[in-house]
């Protein structure tokens, strides 16, 4: 049984998803992962569609419209189906002038190299991937509770394309 990685691109328009979706795709499914790679045109759709599915990473381009003024971006981290996503955000604009709720997510500055962003992927899902397993580990050691099945542990994704 694969893991799934669920992934939201909140972009205006498909560009960014057009260019990711392949590669991040063939990494993810190299490395043991199945990725669903879902695209919103802008905030009030982000959160929508964030009400219905859970997103393990959240892209987003701080250029999209409905986003900053309010609602996804604000609710991000306390969205049922967002909460534990690791955020990724493009933007022209500095770190400092964005949203509290955005301050502490990875951060490329526009214009980012698409190699760049496959990267930032795949280190969130990394670490989204090693914390899973502390967690198991700790579950295990300090808990009452037992496992009933065994747990298949996948490999991490490569950091570069074979």
């Amino acid at each position: 049984m694969k893991l799934r990685k669920n992934i939201l691109i909140v972009e205006p328009r498909n560009e960014l998803q057009n260019v990711i979706r392949e590669p991040i795709t063939k990494r993810l499914k190299d490395s043991g992962f199945d990725a669903s790679v879902i695209h919103a045109k802008d905030g009030a759709e982000a959160a929508i569609k964030s009400e219905n599915q859970r997103f393990d990473i959240v892209v987003i381009d701080t250029e999209v419209p409905r986003l900053m003024d309010g609602g996804f971006v604000y609710g991000i981290s306390s969205y049922k189906n967002t909460q534990d996503a690791e955020i990724i955000v493009i933007s022209t604009r500095d770190r400092d002038q964005l949203p509290d709720a955005l301050q502490s997510s990875r951060y490329l500055k526009k214009p980012a190299n698409p190699n760049d962003i496959i990267e930032a992927l795949v280190e969130a899902i990394n670490e989204q991937h090693s914390a899973k397993k502390n967690n198991l580990t700790q579950l295990r050691a300090g808990s009452q509770a037992r496992l009933t099945a065994p747990v298949r542990v996948t490999h991490p994704v490569t950091t570069r394309p074979t």
